[in-house]
């Protein structure tokens, strides 16, 4: 009986162990290389200068000082990390999403954030920007599981985008294009829908 209980005890440990390894910056780098995905993992003072991170998929992720600096960010899913501190200097930053993201203290050229998606987001100085999205080319995007409540989405293309599990209370979708977008799990309440109707069926 005590061999089991300590069998089992050690299993336990053993994955924790592996857990911890696994989220190690120096090996979450290399994964990112590798899959391009690297969802709520540790990249604390990681070293991704002028790398390739077109489209990948950092959603959550922990980036507090990273270099990102000459990176090419285009399109990629940055939602809710935490970039405080981070060397964002000379990166592509077109159509970055960086909807709830934590950019406080980080290196950027004046002006660079105009090219990406704010949206509650954290800026440089500890401000937090609106939510004004209007008219945005978004098709294909990957916003899974993020929170736009309140969110001005009027006129947006987001064909083709995935939205399964975003919430969208009080979001202003009038005249947005949703045509083929993945809405599995999507939250509307006190939401304008494209065609103008208010949708409560999350309420």
């Amino acid at each position: 009986m005590k061999r089991t209980i300590f069998g089992f005890c050690l299993v336990l440990l053993l994955g924790y162990v592996l857990v911890v390894l696994l989220n190690f910056p120096t090996l979450n780098t290399g994964l990112l290389k590798f899959r391009g995905v690297c969802r709520s993992c540790d990249l604390t003072n990681a070293n991704l200068e002028a790398m390739d991170l077109q489209g990948v998929d950092l959603y959550s992720a922990t980036l507090i000082g990273a270099n990102l600096s000459e990176s090419n960010l285009s399109r990629a899913n940055l939602s809710d990390a935490d970039l405080s501190r981070a060397d964002l200097r000379g990166a592509n930053l077109n159509q970055t999403v960086l909807i709830n993201a934590d950019l406080t203290d980080a290196k950027i050229e004046q002006g660079k954030l105009d090219e990406a998606l704010l949206c509650n987001t954290r800026t440089i100085r500890g401000s937090v920007s609106g939510c004004d999205l209007s008219g945005r080319n978004l098709t294909g995007i990957d916003l899974r599981e993020i929170d736009l409540t309140g969110a001005n989405l009027r006129g947006v293309d987001l064909s083709g985008a995935k939205l399964s599990e975003v919430n969208l209370s009080k979001a202003n979708l009038s005249r947005a294009n949703l045509k083929k977008a993945e809405l599995t799990g999507a939250i509307f309440c006190k939401t304008i829908m494209p065609d103008g109707v208010i949708d409560n069926s999350g309420c």
